[in-house]
């Protein structure tokens, strides 16, 4: 699984770094581990504070309790891989980085045309007409 198919099923919003397509979080990033469909979480401490480390130590806990395989272990930063199609490790991991999740908005369709009229009169108005 990719991490777009990962994000479109978890309703998760997305970055591209320019290098590569992220899933950002407060206390780290999703990405791809172009290795057989397995996922990277990447756990930063930054900013450097009591409270940021005593979270990353945390949540090296947690992640190693969840089944998780560590790939690489920093002061600050810390790398596992998980299985994106194990739902209690894709939980975990969406858990443990803290992701946005997108807004789902179900609008009645005369809502949406309320809306288009708005957008429409909206713009009018901005160009002069």
């Amino acid at each position: 699984m990719q991490i777009k198919e990962f994000a479109a099923a978890n309703r998760l919003k997305t970055k591209n770094t320019g290098a590569e397509d992220t899933i950002p979080g407060k206390y780290g990033e999703l990405a791809d581990m172009n290795d057989g469909g397995l996922l990277r979480l990447r756990l930063l401490a930054v900013p450097r504070s009591a409270n940021m480390t005593g979270a990353l130590r945390n949540r090296r806990k947690q992640a190693e309790a969840g089944g998780f395989k560590i790939k690489w272990r920093g002061d600050s930063e810390s790398i596992w891989i998980f299985d994106p199609t194990d739902k209690a490790q894709a939980a975990l991991a969406i858990k443990l980085v803290s992701a946005k999740r997108k807004r789902v908005v179900n609008l009645t369709d005369e809502q949406r045309q309320a809306l288009r009229d708005r957008l429409q009169s909206a713009r009018l108005v901005a160009s002069g007409k």
